[in-house]
């Protein structure tokens, strides 16, 4: 039947994904004597910096795991716990946040050059925009304050109701997001207005300590206090999209890896989480520290995670794909859909639009013969050559080359249907199987999708011979293109004429 749930005639339940290796320790760096509150690396990813409740900023070298400077502000008025530090993009300077104050370091020379004062309260966030001209602050009085790095004064002061305790920049630099702790609420903000251009809220997220963009910007990820979860938001749109759930206790901090493949997160719990963004599977679970994760951070080259955790501690881990991750994906690049399948309670039960876009972005994926790759998932499955042809093909898909070869699908899979559901298919019903047969191989070669077309003509010419007069009344034209189709051949060309 056609409304056989999709989770079980795909066989869900043997299927499972390939993820990457499990990120394995390093080393463990030692030093600080209080919790640590923030970690870095610096843009060549040669350095960590880290920072926290001893007063003083700490750089490692990555590939040694040596502390080879301490850096430590003289003065009462600096006499407090460090919980925010960033490099600059260029890597000269590195910004960290106190009491009321940033204090900008020279890398180079380890000394102070500058401070920012302004906010009446602990600074608890700190980020310099990808082109380096400004400087993002959010601090404990619930304002975030934007300076320009060449004046040293503030442009901008922009409310929240409560503690701004994580500030984020697009990367395209025009927009900044904001994390309210005290509300539960993320504000984004036009960075040349200081207008607040959308408020981001979800019932269950009361608490949200952290925001990171993706590297193409088109997705915030945002972790949870009261409600333990990692979400994901569609930038464009503002919307919740995915709810990460596995932590036993608060998301402190996120972090995208550089390809916007993975992420990882901090908790309480005293572990890492790392997701496959995808498909919004937890691929690993770090544990080592014996205390709450308070900083995660992804080397710039996406080989190193570190962790910075109230055990005093920080954990440098090595990230590696494994040597056939590349190939099980290539393989089967449909697993993302399979999966959200398998999260949910069958095909029917699908929101109708998530379920196509999941399905275009499998197709998307496919770097080369896309086509082929479409051909391997159906197989001789009828069920899913129905719904990949006559469901994926809803009006807001219909434009655009993805959705041809689902077309062709669709009026071939119709008959196979048909014949499928009875015991003692008629005459007519055979007739059906050459007429839509034919049609589709027709179709497919129009479309320049010449493996379908053989595909189409070879069933056709099968169901032809059961039947008489099997073939439909063509123009010229159509006959034509219907003999040029060579059947004799493995396969038809992958590549659209």
């Amino acid at each position: 039947m056609r409304r056989v749930l999709w989770l079980v005639c795909l066989g869900l339940a043997v299927i499972s994904p390939v993820a990457a290796q499990e990120p394995t320790l390093r080393t463990t760096l030692k030093g600080h004597t209080k919790s640590v509150e923030s970690v870095v690396f610096s843009p060549d990813r040669k350095t960590l910096a880290s920072t926290g409740q001893d007063q003083a900023i700490k750089l490692w070298n990555v590939g040694t795991g040596k502390n080879i400077a301490t850096l430590k502000p003289n003065g009462d008025d600096d006499a407090v716990e460090i919980i925010s530090i960033a490099f600059s993009p260029d890597g000269k300077t590195l910004a960290s946040g106190s009491s009321e104050t940033i204090t900008l370091w020279d890398v180079a020379t380890e000394k102070r050059k500058g401070r920012l004062k302004g906010h009446d309260g602990d600074v608890l966030s700190i980020v310099y925009s990808p082109g380096g001209e400004t400087l993002a602050s959010g601090g404990q009085d619930g304002t975030i304050k934007l300076w320009d790095v060449a004046t040293g004064k503030s442009t901008f002061t922009l409310k929240h109701p409560g503690w701004v305790v994580s500030v984020a920049f697009c990367p395209d630099g025009k927009t900044l997001a904001s994390a309210d702790r005290c509300v539960g609420e993320i504000k984004l903000w036009d960075v040349a207005t200081g207008k607040n251009a959308a408020t981001l809220n979800e019932e269950g997220h009361e608490e949200v300590w952290s925001v990171a963009f993706s590297p193409d910007g088109k997705t915030l990820v945002s972790g949870g206090g009261y409600d333990k979860k990692v979400r994901l938001w569609d930038m464009p749109t503002g919307k919740n999209t995915t709810t990460l759930s596995g932590h036993k206790r608060m998301v402190w901090s996120v972090a995208f890896s550089p390809d916007g493949k993975t992420l990882a997160s901090g908790s309480s719990d005293e572990t890492i989480k790392v997701w496959d963004v995808a498909t919004g599977k937890d691929i690993a679970t770090l544990s080592g520290h014996t205390a709450s994760v308070k900083s995660v951070a992804f080397s710039p080259d996406g080989k190193t995670l570190a962790s910075g955790s109230s055990d005093k501690t920080i954990k440098l881990w090595d990230v590696k794909p494994t040597k056939d991750a590349g190939k099980a994906h290539s393989a089967d690049p449909f697993q993302p859909l399979l999966d959200h399948l398998a999260q949910q309670n069958g095909f029917w039960a699908q929101d109708n639009d998530k379920v196509a876009r999941v399905f275009h972005q499998c197709v998307d994926s496919v770097s080369k013969d896309k086509e082929k790759a479409i051909v391997q998932f159906v197989g001789d499955d009828n069920e899913r050559a129905y719904w990949i042809g006559a469901y994926m093909t809803t009006p807001a898909y219909l434009d655009g080359p993805v959705a041809k070869p689902y077309l062709a699908l669709a009026i071939w899979s119709d008959a196979s249907e048909r014949l499928a559901i009875k015991q003692k298919p008629t005459q007519q019903d055979k007739y059906d199987q050459v007429r839509l047969n034919s049609l589709a191989a027709i179709l497919s070669k129009q479309l320049g999708f010449n493996t379908l077309a053989v595909i189409y003509k070879r069933r056709a010419e099968a169901a032809d011979a059961e039947v008489t007069g099997g073939r439909p009344a063509v123009s010229e034209e159509e006959d034509r293109i219907y003999e040029s189709i060579d059947t004799k051949t493995k396969q038809g060309s992958d590549k659209p004429e």
